[in-house]
């Protein structure tokens, strides 16, 4: 269930980031400031709110994940934590760093692209 709602938050975020925000940099650049401002203060909040509420989804079910599906299968422990696990971890964070980065400039791309004047 944690994992369905995390998808859901990230759906959420790229939503965000790679639709509505150009939506709102075409209109602007459009000198349509009623239709960049009505995104900004209609659809915008209502996304960032169910992002929201869903992390707080999340935030609610952590503490009743107990154990591990080694204990209760009746396995041996999860090993202690050493420098491959630190060094995966470490990993991770690279990775998500790279892609929070490359979400920026795709965002970025798209916004500059929608206030492009079009050619006819």
């Amino acid at each position: 269930m944690k994992l369905i709602i995390v998808a859901a938050m990230v759906a959420a975020g790229a939503y965000n980031q790679l639709a509505l925000t150009p939506r709102i940099a075409r209109a602007h650049a459009e000198g349509d400031l009623g239709r960049g401002f009505a995104l900004t203060l209609k659809h915008f909040p209502k996304v960032v709110a169910v992002e929201t509420v869903l992390g707080l989804a999340v935030l609610t079910i952590v503490p009743f994940l107990s154990g591990s599906a080694r204990t209760q299968a009746g396995g041996p422990p999860a090993p202690a934590v050493d420098g491959g696990v630190l060094a995966l971890g470490t990993v991770l964070v690279v990775m998500l760093v790279a892609s929070l980065y490359a979400s920026y400039r795709v965002s970025t791309m798209l916004a500059r692209r929608a206030v492009e004047p079009v050619a006819a």
